[in-house]
């Protein structure tokens, strides 16, 4: 017997979608196009690739090692449920400044908000 395909469709966030290393950070910061959602602020760029990529700066003036991973759980997470709204080609870098950490739907909204305001940016 197979198996039944899932009812919705699995949102993953393998290796390949996110950024690593510091040439690719300054690459996306080199554009200086970005957005402010909130208590973070978004770095965005073009890329060639059929996905869109992350990566996340997070300083610690932003809280103590526990506070910066949870803040990063947080924001991949709301990535992956969000990659399918947010325009694809994209290299997003997140820059976090200091705040308490939000609820994941809160997070959520800021992708949101962020799908729609990069498909506004491709209009222009």
């Amino acid at each position: 017997m197979t198996n039944p395909a899932p009812a919705h469709p699995r949102f993953t966030f393998p290796r390949r979608a996110r950024l690593s290393g510091m040439r690719q950070f300054d690459d996306v910061f080199a554009q200086r196009r970005r957005i402010r959602l909130g208590p973070i602020t978004v770095f965005w760029r073009l890329n060639t690739l059929p996905t869109s990529r992350l990566g996340i700066s997070i300083s610690r003036k932003v809280g103590t090692a526990p506070v910066r991973n949870r803040i990063k759980r947080l924001l991949r997470e709301s990535f992956r449920l969000a990659q399918h709204k947010i325009p694809t080609g994209r290299d997003l870098v997140i820059v976090v400044h200091p705040h308490k950490p939000l609820a994941l739907d809160d997070y959520q909204r800021h992708f949101a908000d962020l799908a729609v305001r990069l498909a506004a940016a491709d209009k222009t």
